[in-house]
């Protein structure tokens, strides 16, 4: 399983466990207070209980949906390195092995990525064309304050 699988099945087992449950509590006590069956309770107190219950069900919401771009922008950088690590290969002599390590990675800004895929196809295009690798190894790692990029043959 890849690791966006692996952290959508978390996510939605973060809707399935936590906010759908929440949900469904707070649709069965907004039946209640209109079918004025609220018992004893003050039916203003109970729906501002229900809008609480409400507000943090759509933050849990927005958190998770924060959670699953993170996921989805870092898959795309991968995605963008191995198409132009690729591109770097050309289309000239033997074609050498690529390996990838890029399982710290996470979203960078657009401008960042677009270097780094720059970098890549240049460092991948001059290992083939200078070095005459067999095998090129790209590996990306997110640390605080700064990134590291090492190509390797």
């Amino acid at each position: 399983m890849t690791e966006v699988e692996l952290i959508a099945n978390e996510l939605a087992g973060h809707l399935h466990d936590e906010v759908m449950p929440r949900l469904a509590l707070s649709l069965f006590r907004a039946d209640r207070v209109l079918a004025g069956a609220a018992g004893p309770t003050d039916p203003v107190a109970e729906l501002r209980a229900l809008r609480s219950e409400l507000a943090q069900s759509l933050e849990r919401l927005r958190c998770l949906a924060a959670a699953l771009k993170q996921v989805q922008k870092a898959a795309q950088l991968k995605a963008a390195l191995k198409a132009s690590a690729a591109l770097g290969l050309g289309e000239a002599g033997p074609t050498p092995t690529l390996s990838f390590d890029l399982s710290q990675t996470a979203a960078l800004p657009p401008d960042v990525t677009e270097l780094i895929c720059r970098v890549v196809r240049e460092g991948v295009a001059n290992a083939v064309r200078h070095g005459r690798a067999q095998t090129i190894r790209v590996e990306l790692k997110r640390e605080p304050g700064r990134v590291r990029l090492k190509l390797s043959d």
